[in-house]
């Protein structure tokens, strides 16, 4: 008894982790895509933070 739960909640943890990593490297690609759009002067560093839901200098620090 004790096996398998311990077991269950080794793969639970497991996939957590990945939903996790999985959401941070979608934001990572897009922070990365509005950066460039901004390096491009497609859009100010204020119209990409508010349209990635974060302050200016969170998307400065992020897309460094």
């Amino acid at each position: 008894y004790k096996r398998e739960s311990f077991e269950e909640g080794r793969v639970e943890g497991v996939q957590q982790g990945i939903q996790q990593g999985m959401q941070k490297g979608k934001q990572q690609g897009m922070v990365a895509a509005f950066a460039e759009m901004v390096r491009d002067k497609i859009l100010t560093v204020k119209e990409a933070a508010k349209r990635l839901g974060m302050t200016e200098s969170e998307f400065l620090q992020l897309a460094k």
